[in-house]
């Protein structure tokens, strides 16, 4: 037996299949969960041998040696949450283990009912959990499941945002703090402005009940995208530290300021995925600024929708530009994308030989593209993480506090607003761009 046993609830769902079997894998081919068992909590019938031929296929491997070691380490267990009786007899399977770590991927409304009857194992080992987003629907949720989390994990809770995982984002405080070359000139006085955008060119596909209680403020800004702004807005901490780095990311996130602008959309074709007419939004754009001294007056761009023209996520930050020779230089940017491929991007303005006028040049560094296929996967680094005890890499409690009184703050500004309509494959609903012309996205 491994001294280690992850329990994955909702094995049998979309985001297992597609992310966390895949990612568990890849780490195990990185030497990362050598000590590791996992154990596939689901409602269908799979058992064992079933859960592992569905792995198989999720993570297509291509050594067969391998993938037998690793598959040995896969077992299941059919389990319905609403079943006291089949939850009690893995409850008593799960005391026979060391150390426990649960991975809650289910319905975010099992969440508490999971928490309180996992929290009664009585194991040798630690219990720790890690939460998938969205942590809670709204801060009064939230808080109500922070608090019940608190009261039977302690500070063994692990809150996910796996953008927080992938290596550019890891990387943006290095690329920030390290490099004299940007931080005398991260502030108000250089920087025009910031955007972060998260295009997606398919829809909500097998999520659609749960997106349709959600919609793309709370799914996507409220996470991924307030979390990305946190990291390029943040002040240095005193310490480098997990908790000083968490505080400072919270406060600057306290700092946001109302949203004046905000666009939401619906793609066509939204309410057949879904089965029924909604004012869901399936596109949201908005401007916000932060109240700070090294900030203020600086607009920050946030987007993020469904079914648009492509697939990627990037934060652009455009400087201010100045004169040279009589000349009006282009804005110098700083492009650093998340997906597809991950990598960071800087454009300067040069002359070519014999030229006259400034031309803008662009210097890339592709970490994915260069070091594939040793890039960890973002799941990867988060689950090796809360093996680990370290929270580096996840959402603090703070932190998700102050984003949702921000989403709070602009669904009071939108309130009885309906979404735009937009065609499959566009740019989005028209009115986004009275709010900025979005640079990369309209390329």
């Amino acid at each position: 037996m491994a001294e280690n046993t992850l329990v994955l609830f909702g094995a049998t769902g979309d985001l297992a299949q597609r992310k966390l079997l895949p990612a568990l894998w890849s780490g195990f081919l990185h030497g990362r969960f050598d000590d590791l068992d996992i154990l596939g909590i689901g409602r269908k019938d799979w058992g064992t041998q079933g859960f592992r031929q569905k792995a198989k296929e999720d993570c297509q491997p291509h050594d067969e040696a391998r993938w037998a070691a690793f598959e040995s380490k896969l077992t299941f267990a059919r389990t319905d949450v609403e079943d006291r009786a089949s939850f009690d007899a893995l409850c008593a399977q799960l005391e026979k283990k060391n150390n426990l770590l649960f991975m809650l991927a289910t319905l975010p409304e099992l969440f508490p009912r999971i928490s309180q009857r996992i929290a009664r194992i009585k194991n040798k080992g630690f219990k720790r959990v890690m939460i998938e987003k969205p942590f809670g629907d709204d801060l009064a949720s939230a808080k109500k499941l922070h608090r019940l989390l608190q009261k039977h994990f302690g500070d063994q809770v692990y809150p996910i945002d796996h953008y927080l995982g992938k290596s550019t984002v890891r990387n943006i405080l290095v690329l920030r703090f390290s490099n004299p070359v940007f931080e005398p000139v991260w502030n108000r006085k250089y920087i025009d402005n910031v955007q972060i955008i998260q295009s997606e060119d398919q829809g909500v596909g097998h999520r659609a009940a749960f997106y349709d209680q959600t919609g793309a403020l709370r799914d996507m800004v409220q996470s991924h995208l307030l979390q990305m702004l946190a990291r390029v807005a943040m002040e240095p901490p005193k310490v480098w530290d997990t908790w000083h780095v968490a505080e400072e990311k919270a406060r600057v996130l306290k700092q946001l300021e109302p949203s004046s602008q905000v666009v939401f959309g619906q793609y066509d074709g939204y309410a057949h995925d879904v089965g029924r007419p909604s004012d869901t939004e399936t596109f949201v754009a908005l401007k916000t600024s932060i109240n700070t001294p090294r900030w203020k007056g600086v607009p920050f761009y946030l987007l993020s929708g469904k079914q648009l023209k492509g697939r990627f996520a990037e934060v652009i930050i455009t400087f201010k530009p100045i004169d040279y020779m009589g000349q009006t230089a282009q804005s110098d940017t700083l492009t650093i994308t998340l997906q597809p491929d991950e990598k960071f991007a800087l454009s300067v303005n040069l002359k070519e030989i014999g030229q006259t006028e400034l031309k803008s040049f662009k210097m890339e560094y592709c970490q994915s593209c260069d070091v594939q296929p040793k890039t960890p996967q973002a799941y990867e680094i988060l689950f090796e993480e809360a093996l680990n005890g370290k929270k580096t890499f996840f959402a603090s409690w703070r932190e998700i506090e102050a984003c949702w009184k921000f989403i709070e703050s602009v669904q009071s500004h939108v309130k009885g607003q309906k979404p735009q309509p937009y065609k499959s494959g566009s740019k989005g609903p028209q009115a986004a761009f009275d709010i900025t012309d979005w640079k990369d996205y309209v390329g």
